[in-house]
């Protein structure tokens, strides 16, 4: 099950939300994905949230991340045009190439 985590104020899911159908398409998934609004620290805990986007599969964020993350906030990821507010739809194929179903 892939899951697009996020919040309220970080408008960045959208674009998350564009790409990762863009890289499931890509890849001829079909299994589609959740979105799922973080609402408490605990949730964001139960969920391995990240930051607002957080794509995950399996119950684990594609792109990792250090610690477990209670904070209700927004996430800035790496990509080759710079800081993104979202990761890049080649980046999320990379991503889900690398972590197949478990």
């Amino acid at each position: 099950m892939i899951k697009l985590l996020h919040i309220h104020d970080c408008a960045s899911w959208q674009q998350a939300q564009q790409n990762l159908e863009e890289a499931l398409a890509a890849l001829g998934v079909t299994e589609g994905f959740e979105t799922v609004l973080m609402t408490t620290g605990s949730q964001s805990l139960a969920e391995d949230f990240g930051g607002s986007p957080t794509i995950t599969r399996d119950g684990i964020d594609i792109f990792g991340h250090s610690d477990p993350i209670e904070d209700l906030a927004c996430r800035i990821y790496f990509t080759p045009e710079g800081l993104r507010g979202s990761p890049s739809t080649d980046m999320i194929l990379q991503a889900l190439e690398k972590r197949p179903h478990q």
